[in-house]
């Protein structure tokens, strides 16, 4: 089985060493959604709390949807970052 959305933010933001509040404050959203998110009440996250996630924790959309292994984020991957 693989890892669900939620496992990939909180493996993240663990990695990093960031609590749910100071991930959410990165985020400009409320810890309650970032909890919603990481336990998996919401499995599918609105638009904008994904690419704040995906900025936050500088990873791609396709990583966080278990679309790829690689947590390269897209600047990475042209070159950019």
């Amino acid at each position: 089985m693989g890892f669900t959305l939620a496992d990939r933010v909180v493996a993240l933001r663990r990695g990093t060493g960031l609590s749910q509040e100071k991930l959410a404050q990165r985020m400009d959203m409320s810890r309650n959604t970032l909890w919603h998110i990481e336990s998996g009440r919401t499995a599918n996250p609105r638009m904008d709390h994904l690419i704040a996630l995906c900025q936050a924790l500088d990873v791609s959309a396709d990583y966080l949807l278990g679309l790829t292994e690689s947590t390269e984020s897209h600047k990475e991957s042209i070159g950019y970052a």
